[in-house]
Order: C-alpha cells, then sequence, then structure tokens
C-alpha cells in the first residue's frame, strides 16, 4: 500500500483531478464508475449540483446519500470515489447496497481499494448504520475479496435489471457505545412508501 487515503466531501477545488478520474474511466477496458452517482454522464458543476440534491431526503432522487472523492493527501489525487447510500429501497436492498465504489484505473493494486472501503464502513457507522449491505458483480473477484477481507459475510446472488449477477454481502459495524442498544435497527430501512422485503 502506497500511503494514506482520506474521504473528502467533492468541491471545484478538485475539479481538475475529479475531471481526470472521469477521463480515465472513459477509456476502453477501464471498467465501471462505481460510487460516482452519475459522474460519467454530467459536467462537474451539474454532477456538485445533483450531489447536493441527493443527500437531503425531500430532494434525493430515490435514497439520500453522500458522495465522498478518496484522496491521497501527499500529492492531492483522487483516487478512487465512494458513494454511500444512508438507507435501502428496494432496489438498493436487491443489488445496490449502502456502498458503491471504485478506484481509478492507473490506482489499482495497491492496496487502495481495502484502505477506501474501511473509510466507508467508518461513515456508515457515523450515520448510524449497524450492517451495512455492500454489493459487486459475481465476476468482480477483486472486490469480492476486498469485501470479505472487511468482515463481508455473503447472503446470496441475484440479477441485476441487466440480468448481471451481483454477489451481496452484509458487514456487521460496531457503532459507538452510544449508539449501541438503543433499540434502532437502520440496516434495512427503506425509504418512505417502500415495500419491506
Amino acid at each position: 500500500m502506497k500511503g494514506q487515503l482520506t474521504l473528502v466531501v467533492p468541491s471545484m477545488a478538485y475539479g481538475d483531478e475529479i475531471e481526470a478520474y472521469r477521463a480515465e474511466f472513459l477509456q476502453p477496458g477501464a471498467g465501471n464508475m462505481n460510487g460516482s452517482g452519475s459522474l460519467q454522464t454530467l459536467s462537474v458543476p451539474e454532477w456538485l449540483t445533483l450531489l447536493k440534491r441527493d443527500g437531503h431526503p425531500d430532494t434525493c432522487r430515490d435514497v439520500p446519500r453522500s458522495q465522498f472523492l478518496c484522496l491521497r493527501p501527499r500529492d492531492g489525487r483522487v483516487v478512487g470515489m465512494v458513494n454511500i447510500r444512508h438507507q435501502l429501497d428496494e432496489g438498493m436492498l436487491h443489488s445496490g447496497g449502502h456502498i458503491g465504489y471504485s478506484i481509478r484505473p492507473s490506482e489499482r493494486n495497491k492496496g487502495y481499494g481495502r484502505q477506501q472501503l474501511v473509510l466507508a464502513l467508518d461513515k456508515c457507522r457515523d450515520l448510524g448504520i449497524r450492517r451495512a449491505l455492500v454489493c459487486c458483480d459475481s465476476d468482480n473477484e477483486a472486490s469480492r475479496r476486498i469485501i470479505l477481507s472487511c468482515g463481508g459475510v455473503m447472503e446470496d446472488i441475484r440479477a441485476r435489471s441487466d440480468g448481471k449477477p451481483v454477489m451481496r454481502f452484509w458487514i456487521a459495524l460496531q457503532g459507538p457505545p452510544s449508539q449501541q442498544g438503543d433499540g434502532e435497527d437502520k440496516d434495512n430501512k427503506l425509504s418512505p412508501g417502500q415495500a419491506g422485503s
């Protein structure tokens, strides 16, 4: 692993790095830009506006979510992105999960994926999530290993809307003592108006 990472809230201060991150994913064979909250199809200013809207229950598209850049402080490089859904609706419960993430293609195989997921799980704890659902495509061996190394327990494999199989893992989280034993369980909470499973 080459240095510590930190999660930061996106802003125009990171505009050039965000553009460079996106450009790498637009290259053939780069894979999916998961955890980017629609960055692939929007300009950076449009994306930042969408993120602000998606962060609030009254204005979000489906469920409230928090977007983070995974930054390497020593050089300011964005090495990954994380999108944390504060709760699960039917679609997220089926094959999306609480956490979406990706690592910049040129920064893969450096141990950053696991470090980024650990940081994302800390953010889930801060939100009061007790069990985090993390999903990955069934052919994504690197992501599967990262999830398992963070305590993931596979529940099942389900088909996404496009038919692609997705592995679903639950990771148990210990909140700070003030949140333990309060009787509230946010692991499978659905957004208003959604049916439970």
